[in-house]
């Protein structure tokens, strides 16, 4: 018994270091994404596919929100033709703003026929809101874990300044 424990406290943090270390490799890739100098729909596309290799799921996606419409926006989708239904555009547009005038991370399960999983997180730097990031429909079974969150989180710390600067530049 005493090694069956063992054995499972150690394969316990072997997983654990072995998800750490996926997501410090991937906050890796998205700090060299921001230093490369891409055009900014370049960068966030780049952004979204890291995300979405590193949680394994269907769908980034980044609005921005627009000062002048007081409204956000679709900005940088990895996946047009999941928004061709305004359904689906609706589901998650209320998610976005739920996560935007929250302040928090937004999770939910098990929306709609087609939208499985969603979670966003509001992109605000220094006060000033810059818009929501996200993913939608994780893949294989259930929602996105509590380590997904964290990493969606920790991406957003990254890119929330690139985007910032890069609004800043527009401007």
């Amino acid at each position: 018994v005493s090694q069956t424990d063992s054995a499972v406290v150690h394969a316990r943090a072997q997983r654990h270091l072995e998800q750490r270390n996926c997501e410090l490799e991937t906050l890796y890739r998205v700090d060299q994404i921001r230093d490369q100098g891409y055009e900014f729909g370049e960068m966030l596309s780049a952004v979204l596919s890291e995300l979405c290799a590193a949680i394994d799921a269907e769908m980034g996606f980044i609005m921005l929100f627009d000062d002048e419409a007081n409204q956000l926006e679709m900005r940088a989708p990895t996946a047009d033709d999941i928004l061709a239904s305004a359904g689906h555009y609706a589901l998650i547009d209320q998610a976005a703003n739920r996560a935007l005038y929250s302040g928090e991370l937004y999770a939910a399960d098990g929306l709609s026929d087609w939208l499985h999983s969603i979670m966003c997180v509001p992109l605000i730097l220094r006060e000033h809101v810059i818009g929501v990031f996200g993913a939608v429909n994780r893949r294989g079974p259930g929602g996105f874990s509590a380590d997904e969150r964290r990493l969606l989180r920790a991406i957003t710390s990254q890119v929330d300044t690139a985007i910032f600067e890069s609004l800043d530049k527009q401007r």
